[in-house]
């Protein structure tokens, strides 16, 4: 796990969170291996029905993802970004 933000997100009849959170992949397998971990992310996470304590999960949508190429060890690095948005019980 990376790093994540949360702000505010309310209205005058709920009072909710929006989470930004940054999943980290890596592995040695390469460029195709680590597309298809970033896949597999995505199909379990996006629009996701995840029960978080003390909340209630409305949206989890995948933003976007970044690939570099492997580094000096061979290893290939991806970053995923997600949004959720909560509302307190």
């Amino acid at each position: 796990m990376g790093a994540s933000n949360t702000a505010c997100w309310h209205s005058a009849t709920f009072d909710g969170q929006e989470h930004t959170l940054t999943l980290d992949l890596e592995t040695p397998k390469g460029d195709m291996a680590i597309r298809q971990m970033a896949a597999a992310v995505i199909e379990r996470l996006h629009d996701a029905d995840l029960l978080i304590p003390g909340h209630a999960l409305i949206e989890l949508q995948f933003e976007c993802s970044e690939t570099h190429a492997p580094d000096v060890q061979g290893i290939t690095h991806c970053r995923m970004f997600f949004k959720a948005l909560t509302v307190s019980d």
